[in-house]
């Protein structure tokens, strides 16, 4: 079941579209920003229940100037037979990790057919002595939204081949998706170096990080996780793109890599379902060409305090490679992404 609204335009005006099911005179969420589109299709609706909508319309580039809200329109739909379903997917599917290091992976999930509830994840299937969670544990209702999945190996588990099953429940619905997961051997021994430069970016400066005008910074409104400095992106609340990056070198004889850092983030944005402001972990080569997206965080990842992120990146040995983030906001609402103490532990023969 879906409703489409339609509405008349003129110059290079964008819109925003909110919508409640209480009332012309409750509060609204917003489900849709700096569209320049004149229609829109809600498809997340359910026959027989009553849609409450608004649209505020600005020139692109400049919320501040939005202009009052639209006539409240409301909308029943009332045809077809849609079920209530949700979906569930993994990016990526695959997940290299050596023994005693972790990864990830993120689950996302989309509803249809009016379906709106909480949606519980578990995972099975995970060898003795691998520890599997998720962050959030459960997708709050209506049930669309991510969850980043960490897989932990602990130093004994045999290295192979692994299935690993993860179930989303909602209500009465239950849906699964996988993640094949490789445990390599952490090489017996050897020695472990970290190989980044400046990682908590203690100097004050970026170097031998390049980063966005802005972005290192020792300000009290983020708190560092650890000394006075870290890496501050997004916050601004407009239509904004920062980036942080260090070009490396993982050695070519390298049996174990592993990418970790302090991840905290903070939002404005009220929604629980739809992800407005993203940050994007990658790898990628030395032309800017992504070779992984390692995990995609948002505004439905807020949380009170830092927490550690880690990564396998051994499969990028033996040449230069661009460890690299990338934040986005849109229009209104600020999102921020600020990480802290970097490592990327590499150990060789």
């Amino acid at each position: 079941m879906a409703t489409t609204l339609a509405r008349s335009s003129s110059g290079t005006g964008v819109f925003n579209v909110f919508r409640n099911e209480t009332g012309c005179n409750a509060g609204f969420t917003k489900i849709a920003s700096a569209t320049s589109a004149t229609s829109l299709t809600d498809s997340n609706v359910a026959n027989g229940l009553t849609y409450f909508y608004q649209v505020t319309a600005y020139p692109s580039g400049n919320e501040a100037c939005a202009s009052l809200p639209s006539t409240c329109i409301s909308v029943t739909p009332t045809g077809g037979t849609a079920t209530p379903d949700f979906s569930i997917s993994t990016s990526p599917t695959s997940v290299s990790v050596a023994q005693g290091a972790s990864g990830s992976s993120t689950v996302t999930t989309a509803v249809s057919g009016g379906f709106s509830n909480a949606i519980s994840l578990s995972a099975s299937g995970a060898p003795t002595g691998v520890t599997v969670s998720f962050s959030p544990t459960s997708i709050a209702a209506p049930g669309s939204g991510s969850s980043t999945m960490s897989i932990t190996v602990g130093s004994t588990v045999t290295a192979g081949t692994y299935t690993i099953t993860v179930t989303g429940t909602g209500g009465t619905i239950t849906h699964t998706a996988t993640v094949s997961l490789t445990v390599t051997t952490a090489g017996g021994g050897g020695t472990t170096t970290q190989i980044l430069g400046n990682p908590g970016f203690e100097t004050g400066t970026a170097s031998p990080w390049t980063a966005s005008t802005g972005v290192i910074d020792n300000s009290a409104s983020e708190a560092a996780h650890s000394g006075a400095w870290k890496a501050w992106l997004n916050g601004y609340g407009t239509t904004h793109t920062d980036t942080l990056l260090q070009t490396v070198t993982i050695s070519s004889t390298a049996t174990a890599a592993t990418l970790n850092f302090y991840l905290h983030i903070d939002t404005s944005e009220t929604t629980t379902t739809t992800a407005f402001d993203t940050l994007k972990v990658q790898i990628r080569n030395t032309a800017g060409t992504v070779l992984a997206t390692l995990a995609t965080y948002s505004n439905l990842s807020a949380a009170a305090g830092y927490s550690l992120k880690s990564f396998n990146v051994l499969p990028y040995k033996g040449s230069a490679i661009q460890v690299y983030l990338v934040g986005t906001e849109d229009s209104s609402l600020q999102t921020s992404f600020v990480v802290d103490d970097f490592a990327l532990n590499v150990t060789t023969p």
